[in-house]
């Protein structure tokens, strides 16, 4: 299996391996490493525009982004593309979004020309339009509620549009909507306390803001510090009993799950995690974010059965298969691990993550050289990753090969304790 496997991820032809390497840079949330990489494929080859596009995303999040730059590249990938090529609504609204967040509301409201008619659009557009034209940003914000009634944020954008229009009896329904959405928005309360007050009813409007109060704590907004895990599990149960539609809804059952994980509550972060996946509007990262969690926790069911929901939605979500695939080599199960990991091969050859699983599984089957082979050509795909490094260097001095081991923590891109701490201890073992 395993050299059949390997076969698929040979070094890489070097007029391809920046791609590659940024691309599983983006894949693992370092957009810092992606940055680099997808320029050095830039340096190579100017006109390919994907990286171009990548490049600009890359910079407007994550650590260290910067706006401007993100910009800028993107406008160079619009200015790029041959003439008569089809709308990017996905750039034109990422670029609103960073000229709005630079403060330049008449450079967003202009983005938005190319950024069609989704759900993402128009509440942008809502936003956008809210000082400007709030009328328009009434329609905006009733085009996002038809297009998905169940979004907090579009109930929150409508209320907040009517309330700029005077319409207080559309935006208190509208706000009352939003907090029944997602019980831990302190935005979505203080607006309808204001509303309330504003209608009359004072006892509404004092119990609205003091769940804005209880919101705040428990979501640590503004200037406040984080309150402990136990201390925010109990906030939260204060806030399904004094707000109802806290029991049921889909943004307090997943923190229920993620504090109680926190607290070694593991009942009731089985609980909680079983009522998110069974929750119809649960997608699938935010499913695979409560089985890392459940992994941790060396709660294997749990975290099957999160893996197996968002499976269930997404059958091709690369994160859920690839743990899938994890949990398959840690139970035993070589046949179903082998079989997942074919397939993800054909699918995605240069997949750094794949690779050290390949090297995992071989590892397990007892092929030590192609095991060795794999986490090499991972570390390759991904040579940010620390642990992989020392895994390797581990398996290298193991097989006496002290010197290549040395080096190889010694080219690590990026320095940390761990590195640090193994090469410490390689010096104070030699002669």
């Amino acid at each position: 299996m395993g050299l059949a496997l390997l076969a698929a991820c040979h070094p890489a032809p070097p007029g391809d391996l920046e791609l590659w390497r940024a691309e599983n840079a983006l894949a693992q949330g370092r957009q810092d490493w992606a940055r680099i990489h997808f320029q050095r494929d830039l340096d190579r080859h100017p006109e390919r525009l994907s990286s171009l596009r990548a490049l600009g995303f890359a910079w407007l999040s994550g650590y260290q982004q910067s706006l401007s730059t993100g910009i800028e590249a993107l406008d160079r990938y619009l200015a790029s593309r041959p003439a008569g090529s089809p709308a990017d609504p996905e750039v034109a609204i990422a670029l609103a979004r960073a000229e709005l967040a630079l403060g330049h509301g008449d450079a967003a409201a202009a983005r938005l020309d190319g950024a069609g008619d989704g759900l993402e659009a128009e509440l942008l557009r809502a936003e956008v339009l809210l000082d400007r034209e709030p009328a328009s940003a009434v329609a905006a914000a009733e085009r996002a509620v038809a297009l998905a009634p169940g979004d907090f944020r579009a109930a929150l954008r409508l209320a907040e549009a009517s309330d700029r229009t005077g319409d207080t009896v559309k935006a208190r329904a509208e706000a009352r909507r939003a907090a029944e959405l997602n019980p831990l928005s302190y935005p979505a309360f203080y607006l309808l306390a204001r509303l309330e007050r504003r209608l009359g009813d004072e006892a509404a409007a004092r119990r609205a803001f003091d769940l804005h109060a209880l919101t705040t704590r428990l979501q640590s907004a503004g200037t406040l510090a984080p309150a402990p895990p136990a201390e925010r599990l109990a906030l939260l149960r204060e806030l399904a009993a004094s707000w109802p539609a806290a029991q049921a809804a889909l943004p307090t059952l997943r923190l229920q799950a993620e504090l109680a994980f926190a607290t070694a509550d593991l009942g009731l972060a089985q609980a909680g995690l079983e009522a998110v996946a069974r929750h119809p509007e649960a997608d699938a990262g935010e499913l695979m974010s409560l089985a890392a969690l459940a992994h941790q926790a060396g709660r294997t069911s749990a975290a099957r059965l999160a893996i197996d929901a968002a499976l269930a939605r997404e059958p091709d979500h690369l994160g859920a298969l690839l743990s899938r695939a994890q949990l398959a080599i840690e139970s035993g199960d070589l046949a179903a691990a082998s079989d997942l990991l074919s397939r993800l091969a054909e699918g995605h050859p240069h997949l750094a993550r794949r690779a050290w699983l390949e090297s995992r599984l071989c590892q397990a089957q007892g092929q030590e050289e192609a095991a060795t082979l794999a986490l090499r050509q991972a570390l390759d795909l991904a040579p940010w990753e620390a642990a992989w490094r020392l895994e390797l260097a581990d398996r290298l001095l193991a097989l006496g090969h002290g010197s290549e081991a040395a080096e190889l923590v010694a080219a690590a891109p990026e320095p940390t304790p761990e590195l640090g701490r193994w090469r410490a201890k390689a010096l104070a073992a030699q002669p």
